[in-house]
């Protein structure tokens, strides 16, 4: 009753003003209360709306979902505004906008092409999209695209780079899969995300689970935004992880941009850029541990287990690490001197060192004894 009740009073609220912030918030904190299902409530507002732009109040309710950031109700909202009115202008670009930030960039074209009359905002997104559709890499690279079984989109792959490689490691060989996991990972941190392969597999095994995909080389920081773009839940940081903060440069040591390290460097140096730590990317999220991280970052792993490690190792659940003693001397004296000290069992597997707090190490498949 309390709830119809306010129902009704958001309703009264809209049908003086379609568009007033306060009211179209309100809606969605007593849809949420409810817990209506996405796919009910649209026929919900065209039930209880008053003497309200139907199509726009549609609209608007799908625009106060995804600024709160409950996406699943966003396209059916929009959706039926277009059934309402296909010509809606607002409804086309939000419809444009959403599909576009969704990875959905062609048929976010068709909406935005369909405007009668476009606005400077209508021809920028689409000026955006025609260059998102085909960016400068693509001309750089022999680019393929892949849809993998289980993924929710297709990624793309340099061909002519290590791309296909790392590609078959996630997703056919299943490097970073674990079994029968006794809790669910809500923090990862892809250190060394480079294609971005590692942070797509994470966000399709566990959808509810906030990743930080740290990459410094701005190569492979543009292919990887384009193939997380469909990822909400993945953020993405154009920086090195070190072990302090300072300023660092990306170094080609002659296996081009897909072999490159981090140095120390001032802020001055042409290209600098601030460098993070795992303690800052943990203080800055909303949680106490970090439930896997991953870190194939090109030898860096050497300064990273050598100093402050102790201000964040223990608060890490699983470790997947790939060292890289061929690119920088020292990286796995420095590495298993650090986790010694920690209660960690330790495999292989593939090209990883993992490591797992011997409190969830029965949980997981032991690997098969070598015949």
């Amino acid at each position: 009753m309390e709830n119809d009740l306010q129902l009704s009073e958001i309703f009264d609220a809209l049908a003086q003003d379609v568009n007033d912030p306060k009211s179209l918030n309100k809606l969605v904190q007593v849809i949420l209360a409810l817990k209506i299902p996405a796919e009910n409530v649209p026929s919900l507002i065209m039930n209880k709306a008053k003497n309200s732009t139907l199509d726009d109040l549609l609209n608007n309710a799908g625009s106060a979902f995804w600024e709160s950031q409950h996406y699943d109700y966003v396209i059916p909202l929009l959706q039926q505004s277009l059934e309402v009115n296909p010509a809606n202008p607002d409804t086309l670009f939000n419809m444009g906008y959403i599909l576009h930030d969704f990875g959905e960039s062609e048929r976010a074209l068709k909406y935005l092409e369909s405007i009668a009359i476009k606005s400077t905002n209508v021809l920028t997104l689409i000026k955006e999209i025609n260059l998102w559709l085909r960016p400068a890499f693509f001309d750089d690279y022999k680019v393929e695209f892949f849809q993998i079984p289980g993924m929710e989109k297709p990624v793309c792959a340099r061909i002519n780079t290590s791309d296909p490689h790392v590609l078959k490691e996630i997703f056919q060989q299943r490097n970073y899969e674990f079994t029968n996991l006794s809790f669910t990972p809500k923090l990862i941190i892809d250190g060394g995300a480079n294609a971005g392969y590692s942070s797509v597999f994470f966000a399709n095994i566990y959808p509810q689970a906030h990743i930080i995909a740290v990459e410094p080389e701005q190569s492979n920081f543009e292919i990887l935004q384009y193939n997380t773009r469909p990822y909400k839940k993945v953020k993405l940081i154009e920086s090195g992880i070190w072990h302090k903060n300072t300023y660092l440069n990306v170094r080609d040591i002659g296996l081009g941009k897909w072999g490159t390290i981090v140095e120390e460097t001032s802020d001055t140096e042409p290209g600098a850029f601030r460098a993070v730590t795992i303690s800052s990317l943990l203080e800055n999220s909303d949680y106490e541990e970090i439930d896997i991280l991953k870190l194939d970052i090109e030898g860096a792993e050497k300064e990273v287990f050598t100093h402050g490690y102790d201000e964040w190792l223990d608060k890490v659940k699983i470790l997947i690490i790939e060292l890289h003693d061929n690119m920088k001397r020292g990286c796995s004296n420095a590495f298993f001197k650090a986790v010694s000290n920690y209660k960690f069992a330790c495999f292989v597997k593939g090209e990883n060192i993992v490591l797992i707090k011997e409190d969830y190490l029965k949980v997981y498949e032991k690997p098969s004894d070598p015949k």
